[in-house]
């Protein structure tokens, strides 16, 4: 009965792993990409950019949301989540 009940529980683990992962790598894609948009903002020609002119804070974001992102990526990669 123990062998059945961790059976079980080992493939709620994996499925529940498979959706989390499956999650970070969608919001690191995102985040990964508005990061970069936010990076080469200044390098696009959009209307957007006419009304508000990039500044540094346009970069910190950048970097801090293309960090962030990869590091989702990873995560989602690695699969660490019950260990």
């Amino acid at each position: 009965m123990s062998d059945l009940f961790e059976k079980y529980n080992n493939e709620q683990k994996k499925k529940v792993g498979l959706s989390i992962a499956i999650r970070d790598f969608g919001m690191g894609i995102i985040l990964t990409v508005l990061g970069l948009f936010f990076l080469l903002r200044s390098f696009i020609d959009i209307p957007f950019n006419k009304r508000y002119p990039p500044d540094s804070l346009d970069i910190i974001i950048g970097i801090m949301f293309t960090l962030y992102g990869v590091w989702r990526v990873y995560r989602g990669y690695k699969k660490n989540y019950f260990k």
